[in-house]
């Protein structure tokens, strides 16, 4: 499935020119009900990721890596949400002139940075999943708590170098108000590091932890047939709680997929309806973040279920359980 949408999203981006003749755009009048949009889209992802960071960092479940792992993502989650939510859409309102100046087009630079550093963030998931399958002896030794941070680490590096080439003036992003859609500036510099550091890029990635979750699920199926040992109450368990992770991590790169499919090879067949292109591309572009949230909510009771009074108690009876014994 995830090799036929990779397939799908490239040949339809190779064959539909973005660049087609726009005969319902948007007009300065329209700026309001359009930036209100995607400040309400924008808000509703920071706070449910804002909700999914605090609970992650709080529960249990979780091991060591894995939570690390889903905390930056959920960072890079939020930063995409709060830029079109708190930048793009406020600086549209107050002067969308500002999106085509030099500093404008950092909003955009800023975007790209966390869009990479979420993707990216998805390969390291798929990659963690594999080894916990694949290594399970050696899994707390490959994913200590220093490679952990040095993955991590590697995953921002590689988006902030990524973005290096957007300080040219010649290589930005920018809100186009007529489309109210992020475009590359028509140069063959930006439409270069667009179509290949980012599309082709990410359609890459995308198969790479496609096949790793391939790998991940035939891995799952032929250890639940063969394990049988002491404990096996507690082994059940453990492998249910990674099965878990595995289908949470399998949909999150499914909707990010999704994402990428929608925005850059079925938006623009409804380039003559200016509401259903903004839903398709801006829109689709903050809600896949937000969906990322929800998934892991969905996925883990504990996240559900948690709330900052449910923490203030466990944290009194662990304290007077400390205190008694």
């Amino acid at each position: 499935m995830f090799v036929l949408l990779v397939l799908v999203s490239a040949v339809s981006a190779a064959t539909v020119d973005n660049s087609t003749t726009m005969t319902d755009l948007f007009e300065p009048k329209d700026y309001p009900s359009a930036a209100a949009i995607i400040v309400m889209t924008g808000l509703a992802g920071m706070m449910i990721n804002g909700y999914v960071y605090y609970a992650v960092r709080k529960a249990t479940t979780f091991g060591y890596a894995f939570g690390r792992i889903v905390t930056s993502h959920t960072i890079a989650n939020f930063g995409n949400c709060f830029t079109f939510g708190c930048l793009i859409a406020p600086l549209l309102i107050i002067n969308p002139n500002i999106h085509d100046t030099y500093w404008g087009a950092r909003c955009g630079q800023f975007l790209i940075l966390v869009y990479n550093a979420s993707l990216f963030s998805h390969l390291l998931t798929a990659i963690n999943r594999f080894c916990v399958v694949y290594f399970p002896i050696k899994y707390h030794l490959m994913f200590d708590h220093r490679t952990t941070h040095i993955s991590i680490g590697i995953v921002w590096s590689i988006a902030v170098i990524q973005v290096l080439p957007y300080f040219s003036p010649d290589c930005t992003l920018y809100l186009d108000g007529p489309n109210l859609a992020m475009f590359p500036k028509d140069t063959f510099c930006s439409r270069f590091i667009i179509t290949y550091m980012c599309y082709y890029l990410s359609v890459g990635v995308i198969g790479i932890f496609g096949i790793l979750d391939v790998m991940t699920f035939i891995g799952i199926r032929f250890h639940n047939r063969s394990h049988v040992s002491t404990g096996i109450i507690s082994v059940k368990m453990n492998r249910k709680r990674e099965i878990r992770f595995f289908f949470q991590a399998c949909l999150q790169d499914f909707a990010f997929l999704s994402e990428l499919v929608l925005y850059f090879s079925i938006a623009p067949y409804f380039v003559h309806n200016r509401w259903i292109h903004l839903v398709m591309t801006t829109i689709a572009w903050i809600a896949v973040h937000t969906i990322d949230g929800i998934i892991v909510i969905i996925f883990n009771k504990e996240i559900r279920t948690f709330t900052p009074r449910n923490e203030i108690i466990r944290n009194s009876s662990t304290a007077g359980s400390k205190t008694r014994y």
